[in-house]
């Protein structure tokens, strides 16, 4: 689901000789590094240590092909690896679900557009959407979508309640999404019924839920 073009700079060493002629190339999924012993002459080695740098930040998540060969006897060896992203967003891990909880920022013709085809394709077309909104656009990892579903994912677990089985879609979880943890919650119980206002310093904004008679906290009031 994770293809999309990568750009990978590293370095290789060789320990012994510092004449070998070291580059590395990717392609898709495929890492090549390619060693020029032509310019040793009789200084040939026998045994030595190769030593390749492959910055895991800048790798997708995927399976990789590391292919090493020596342009000058076409000797090549290859391995095979695993780039993980360990503490994706649970929410990250069905694409459906992803592109559904999208619903909070996308219009309802967003929304279709992006649900239609395939899992390679819904996801497709959610990387795309975020990678404009990547405050670090040269690397793999995109800050602002990792957030996203992160909230996502609390707003799932915390403001679940017995008529609100996924809390990312109450209205209190559409809040928090949007902006994140308020800076201040007051919780309160009037006439039997329960209040909590969310404060935002920075954005200079009280927002107002109470439960209503079905046991589903509602957007009341939205104070400046």
């Amino acid at each position: 689901l994770w293809d999309i073009p990568v750009n990978l700079s590293g370095r290789a060493n060789f320990w012994q000789n510092s004449k070998l002629n070291i580059t590395n190339n990717i392609s898709n999924k495929e890492l090549i590094y390619s060693i020029d012993d032509s310019k040793l002459g009789d200084n040939s080695f026998n045994t030595g240590v190769l030593d390749l740098e492959i910055p895991a930040n800048l790798l997708v998540p995927g399976k990789y092909d590391l292919i090493v060969f020596n342009e000058s006897i076409r000797d090549t060896q290859r391995t095979s690896f695993e780039v993980m992203w360990e503490d994706i967003p649970l929410s990250l891990k069905s694409v459906d679900y992803a592109v559904k909880s999208m619903y909070h920022i996308l219009t309802d013709e967003q929304l279709d557009e992006m649900k239609s085809g395939n899992d390679a394709k819904m996801f497709s077309k959610l990387l795309a959407y975020w990678k404009q909104k990547d405050p670090t656009p040269n690397t793999p990892y995109n800050e602002a979508m990792s957030e996203y579903f992160r909230r996502v994912d609390y707003a799932f677990f915390n403001f679940q309640t017995i008529r609100e089985r996924d809390g990312s879609r109450s209205e209190r979880g559409k809040i928090y999404i949007l902006y994140g943890p308020a800076d201040s919650i007051e919780s309160s119980l009037a006439k039997g019924t329960t209040t909590e206002i969310w404060k935002y310093s920075r954005l200079n904004k009280s927002f107002v839920f109470s439960i209503v008679s079905n046991g589903i906290y509602k957007l009341m009031e939205i104070k400046q």
